[in-house]
């Protein structure tokens, strides 16, 4: 077992050596093998990350009354195949958990053809103006079906692209939308949030000042958000587990 004193300050022993993570986790050692457990601070209404090598910062809050509304709000669209058996019949595109003056802006995204729910398709609208967000930006993630931990973690991926891409600085994403279509929410959680964070990654150690500077993302923050019944610590264990397991993978990376 590890020194009690260095566990506390996010030590890790590694192959025999001691490390030093940034994340405050705990790592053990039990029979030779190496299990990574997520420590949970009690029921602390955020949980905030940002691993080695990110610009970006990712929180898990609880959602209430008084959060204040990201520059962009990022909603994931699934197609559900048509009920009438008629060949032709194109599958319908919702996302679940916006209010309806959102979604019926989808919807007319989608009779027009701008929009079809795609994997990895987005639509980016500006100055929208909807549920109090300045931009909202809808990213395809297919058919129901389909649908799996590793389409979510590259639609996540696409998503933190065009986030970059469309120079926003903050963003926010609803837990309900994320987890919809999924039997394990947690697992969902954790796999969205290891797309962000891996494409957030970028070794600068040795780069020049003025280099540094132009490799900057715009996207600075990340906020999803959970309400009561799912700010659970099943939830974020499992979203501490996903910032252990990047972190690990850009140990790799260096």
């Amino acid at each position: 077992m590890f020194d009690n004193a260095l566990i506390g300050q996010g030590a890790i022993k590694l192959n025999h050596k001691m490390l030093y993570s940034h994340n405050p986790l705990c790592y053990l050692d039990w029979h030779n093998k190496f299990y990574i457990v997520p420590r949970i601070n009690g029921l602390k209404l955020c949980l905030k990350q940002q691993t080695k090598g990110s610009q970006m910062q990712v929180e898990l809050i609880k959602t209430s009354p008084s959060t204040k509304a990201a520059q962009t709000l990022v909603l994931f669209a699934i197609q559900t195949p048509a009920k009438s058996a008629k060949s032709g019949a194109k599958p319908s595109v919702a996302a679940f958990g916006a209010d309806k003056a959102t979604n019926d802006w989808l919807q007319d995204a989608v009779n027009e053809g701008a929009f079809r729910g795609d994997f990895k398709e987005c639509l980016f609208f500006r100055h929208a103006n909807l549920s109090g967000y300045k931009n909202v930006l809808f990213c395809g993630l297919g058919t129901s079906k389909n649908l799996n931990h590793e389409i979510l973690r590259q639609g996540t991926a696409q998503a933190w692209h065009t986030l970059n891409s469309e120079k926003t600085k903050s963003a926010h994403m609803f837990l309900e939308n994320i987890t919809k279509g999924f039997r394990d929410g947690p697992s969902a959680l954790q796999a969205a949030t290891e797309g962000l964070l891996l494409c957030d990654y970028d070794y600068d150690d040795y780069k020049a000042a003025e280099t540094k500077k132009d490799r900057c993302h715009s996207l600075q923050k990340v906020q999803i958000l959970a309400g009561a019944k799912q700010f659970t610590a099943s939830y974020k264990g499992a979203f501490n587990t996903a910032n252990v397991l990047v972190e690990c993978v850009n140990l790799t990376r260096r």
